[in-house]
């Protein structure tokens, strides 16, 4: 029996060419020097969720992705991230002065690998917390805000994938080293 292959949404291509801000981590360990990883955002998506990640990776009101680590590496799955305060699955905080903001839309679906989902505690409680797929995830469709996707080093996050855990908690911690935003060309 032949595996169908989902079609990716037209979203991705950016028909429009509406101008999408792109950011990056360099990911790294203990052991092993860093990696670059880009994102678009889909600010024309999803315009507060997008500036929520935008403000946590250039560190507004104190709060940054940078020295994260990925609490949550799930082999060709996702990995997770985004503990602004440290606690792991307990240190998201969104950029805008409290801890959760609402649910702004599910337009964009998780029909890709490379895509960059909020993570959420329920139902408008988003936060920094945040995950990248590493294949199509629909069960997260209506329920996890896309921000984004990556656009350059999804084999880098596929190997994060592969490194070792215990209980999806990697032995050797990888944590995003530093972050930005792209300048546009």
């Amino acid at each position: 029996m032949q595996k169908i292959k989902p079609k990716p949404s037209p979203i991705w291509e950016n028909k429009e060419k509406k101008p999408r801000t792109r950011v990056y981590f360099d990911l790294a360990t203990e052991t092993k020097e860093s990696k670059r990883v880009v994102i678009e955002l889909l600010d024309d998506i999803v315009p507060t969720t997008a500036m929520n990640f935008k403000n946590l990776i250039i560190g507004t009101n104190g709060l940054h992705y940078k020295d994260c680590t990925f609490f949550d590496i799930r082999k060709d799955q996702f990995v997770c991230s985004g503990a602004v305060k440290g606690e792991k699955r307990l240190g998201g905080y969104s950029s805008f002065a409290k801890q959760y903001f609402d649910d702004e839309n599910f337009i964009a679906h998780h029909d890709i690998p490379g895509v960059v989902t909020m993570l959420n505690a329920g139902v408008h409680k988003n936060n920094s917390l945040f995950a990248i797929t590493l294949k199509p995830m629909p069960h997260l469709d209506g329920r996890n805000v896309v921000v984004g996707h990556v656009v350059q080093g999804l084999e880098e996050i596929t190997n994060l994938s592969h490194v070792y855990c215990y209980k999806g908690v990697p032995l050797d911690p990888v944590r995003i080293k530093s972050c930005g935003v792209m300048k546009s060309e």
